[in-house]
């Protein structure tokens, strides 16, 4: 490594720990681990507990692209991915055609879902799938964090029936809520990031020449202000081509266990600092949407041929 890029190195490792610094996520959530800017990565071990085996079987060929859908809700995302014919309209269609092109039965996908609400229609949504030889499996049960264990997550009951508990929280935000609560596994995503999708990004490219794109849908709910953190110090969020997130009010910021002390604006302004010492490779692009068309998706019935959707 040459003098100028390590300089950059240990400039960004500073800006790093500022954001790790003015956040609650401690060391001991990120394994005790230094940021050590010489290695490409922080190798850590995939999130204990979850099965992988359905992504193992899945994601095959990914050779199209890799979809995160962070916050999967009743996956009305990841059904407008392949069944855009049953979507007419939906903000995010077009943002999925620029990206991963029309045809996208080769993109590999994966959902985070925690609210045991939707977990009978996602197992359903899993099925269909499976059925139609869809590379993408939700795991239901499972909230994104900074580290791994469990936590106490927030239903919204008093939400109307068509929106799906969409203020369900790992935040105790609205004190309507608290007496509702389930508990979930928390799944690192950083760590799901670099230790599952980056080889296989590298796989792709080093077997065709050209590294899938990788595109990130975030909104759950409050905790970005705990997932961002991690992403930016360990380096995930340099393996994503393209976010799209939903942050939320002081609310639940301020409600959230583990959050930062950072504003949206404040950490986006750190991680271009970050982003500025490395030499442009880090290309992560942001994206403002926020779709929520067909927000009942469970209303939208299953295409009878997955296949001739696209």
């Amino acid at each position: 490594m040459n003098r100028a890029r390590t300089a950059a190195c240990v400039i960004a490792c500073t800006i790093a720990n500022i954001v790790l610094f003015n956040s609650h996520v401690s060391m001991t959530s990120l394994h005790q681990r230094p940021i050590n800017c010489l290695q490409h990565h922080i190798a850590i071990d995939i999130a204990d507990g979850v099965p992988i085996a359905p992504l193992v079987e899945m994601w095959r060929d990914c050779s199209q692209g890799i979809y995160l859908d962070v916050g999967t809700n009743v996956a009305v995302q990841i059904r407008k991915l392949y069944e855009p014919k049953q979507f007419p309209g939906a903000n995010v269609i077009p943002v999925f055609d620029k990206f991963f092109g029309h045809n996208r039965k080769k993109v590999c996908a994966v959902g985070f879902e925690p609210n045991s609400a939707h977990t009978a229609y996602l197992q359903t949504a899993n099925a269909y799938f499976k059925q139609y030889s869809l590379p993408v499996h939700v795991f239901t049960g499972v909230a994104v964090s900074s580290h791994r264990g469990n936590a106490t997550f927030f239903n919204d009951q008093n939400a109307p029936k068509n929106v799906h508990e969409w203020g369900a929280s790992l935040a105790p935000w609205n004190p309507h809520n608290d007496t509702s609560s389930t508990m979930v596994q928390l799944v690192d995503l950083h760590n799901f990031i670099l230790n599952y999708v980056v080889p296989i990004v590298r796989d792709v490219k080093q077997r065709t020449g050209k590294a899938p794109p990788v595109m990130m849908k975030l909104d759950i709910e409050g905790a970005e202000f705990v997932v961002m953190p991690a992403l930016m110090v360990s380096g995930a969020l340099c393996h994503v081509d393209l976010v799209f997130a939903e942050w939320h009010d002081d609310r639940m910021r301020l409600a959230m266990p583990g959050r930062s002390n950072m504003s949206a604006s404040e950490m986006h302004e750190a991680f271009e600092g970050l982003r500025s010492t490395t030499n442009n490779e880090c290309k992560v692009k942001f994206m403002e949407l926020d779709d929520e068309t067909y927000v009942d998706g469970t209303a939208i019935p299953f295409a009878h041929d997955a296949m001739n959707t696209l």
